[in-house]
């Protein structure tokens, strides 16, 4: 299991930015210009890490925690995806503690067997 992403409070490197959405379910192996262009501008704006990641563990885990039968979600195509979570957060910063409880959660529905999910991918928690 790879370490928690969030290592500081500082803007991510975009590189880090990248690394980290290819890792996460149902999202593209490599990354698109325009994702790459994307990172680029969110390191540009200085948006925390912690943010970043927390935007990535809560759209992964809404995405994952769905009603049993629901119909499948479409994957992940883009970096944009994720923007409206980061705004989300960036309006109300969650508590160190939140972004614990999300690392757990998502670890603990990734581990759950799933039929149907394709080869995993190594998910940041």
């Amino acid at each position: 299991m790879t370490p928690p992403l969030a290592a500081h409070h500082g803007p991510p490197d975009p590189i880090w930015i990248i690394e980290a959405y290819v890792r996460l379910p149902d999202t593209p192996r490599h990354a698109r210009p325009q994702d790459q262009l994307l990172a680029t501008r969110l390191h540009q704006r200085g948006v925390p890490m912690t943010i970043i990641e927390a935007a990535f563990l809560l759209a992964t885990l809404r995405r994952i925690n769905r009603p049993h039968g629901a119909e499948p979600l479409a994957p992940i195509r883009s970096l944009r995806y994720f923007l409206p979570v980061i705004e989300e957060l960036l309006r109300r910063p969650p508590a160190a503690s939140y972004l614990t409880y999300l690392r757990q959660a998502v670890a603990s529905l990734l581990a759950r067997p799933a039929a149907d999910k394709g080869p995993k991918k190594d998910a940041f928690t």
